[in-house]
């Protein structure tokens, strides 16, 4: 199975990033979490870019984590050094100062679904509504990468979202 890749682009004032490994449904892999930050840093410091654009290749956004690369750790050290590494690259998309879409279409799991709420962070109203489904469908949450997502979902839409 390919590493995959991240792709850059820029036309027309709109930064496209592309999560590219549809055989695994964009499950994310090291490589490509590096290839995010480096986007992020593109965005950030091109002023020709106004929006950013993150979607996914081949009918799904992002399946989460690449779990074989998990067998690689060696000990407990090596999970939180995983969470820090996911929360890194989730708060570098959170502080991209212009406008974030995701155009989810398919899988959005574990970093998938953590991704999801970015899309969100320019309308209250629609952070609302997406911690209200959330909230009724809180049973899937179950690792904490998922409810350190629903917790970033709440702080956009509020206490009282519901």
């Amino acid at each position: 199975m390919s590493e995959g890749t991240v792709h850059y682009s820029v036309a027309g004032g709109i930064a496209t990033v592309t999560f590219d490994r549809p055989e695994a449904r964009n499950a994310m892999t090291w490589a490509m979490y590096g290839a995010l930050a480096t986007a992020c840093d593109k965005i950030v410091s091109d002023d020709a870019v106004r929006v950013a654009v993150f979607r996914g290749a081949g009918g799904a956004f992002v399946a989460g984590t690449d779990i074989q690369q998990f067998t690689s750790f060696t000990g407990a050290d090596d999970g939180i050094a995983y969470e820090k590494r996911i929360d890194a690259a989730i708060g570098q998309i959170e502080g991209i100062p212009k406008p974030v879409i995701a155009v989810v279409e398919g899988f959005a799991w574990g970093a998938g679904w953590r991704l999801r709420p970015l899309a969100t962070s320019g309308s209250r109203r629609r952070a609302r509504a997406l911690a209200c489904r959330l909230r009724e469908h809180w049973a899937i949450a179950f690792r904490s990468a998922m409810w350190r997502g629903l917790w970033r979902v709440s702080g956009l839409a509020g206490p009282s979202a519901c």
